[in-house]
């Protein structure tokens, strides 16, 4: 598994993507989007995200709830890019209706899962932490759930990337 963190603009997707493409080794690539496709802003974004895989092999998935349906098409020999945690949290939190500690059991359900059934798994993450403002408190623990999720991820990544300004740094490394 491989963690890729950023802030919004950062480059982090297109990193991911690339590192995806040269996972895939042959086998099948998958982009996992997490994404619901709600209101002008979200339309924006994902035209953006689909333009910018174009002709780059990726298989796309539509699914903000349980990404362990993926597997349902991705078998062992494949490569799953999923893009994004937050919009995952998100989409259980907010449109799903559930608390956040049982969103976050749902989400490492079924990111290990996944994990387990394909050959690599590259996730997505945003880096929300470090603007410094206070937030009111559901804003709050929808971040410290992010940042649980994003801990343990990196725990059991063999690689972890923070994408600043499209300069990879590794805290990690296979």
């Amino acid at each position: 598994m491989i963690l890729v963190t950023g802030g919004s603009g950062s480059g982090k997707s297109e990193w991911a993507e690339k590192c995806a493409m040269e996972a895939a080794n042959g086998g099948k690539l998958y982009y996992l989007a997490t994404m619901n496709n709600e209101g002008e802003e979200a339309s924006r974004r994902i035209k953006r995200h689909r333009d910018l895989r174009l002709g780059k092999g990726f298989d796309t998935i539509e699914e903000g709830m349980d990404v362990s349906r993926v597997l349902q098409r991705a078998g062992s020999s494949d490569t799953v890019l999923l893009e994004d945690l937050s919009n995952l949290l998100a989409n259980l939190r907010y449109s799903a209706g559930l608390e956040f500690s049982d969103s976050e059991k749902i989400i490492l359900r079924g990111i290990e899962k996944l994990s387990d059934g394909v050959r690599e798994l590259v996730i997505v993450s945003n880096d929300i932490f470090a603007d410094g403002y206070e937030y009111p408190s559901e804003t709050e623990e929808y971040m410290k759930t992010l940042a649980r999720l994003n801990i343990g991820f990196a725990a059991s990544s063999h690689t972890v990337v923070e994408v600043v300004a499209g300069i990879s740094i590794y805290h990690k490394r296979k």
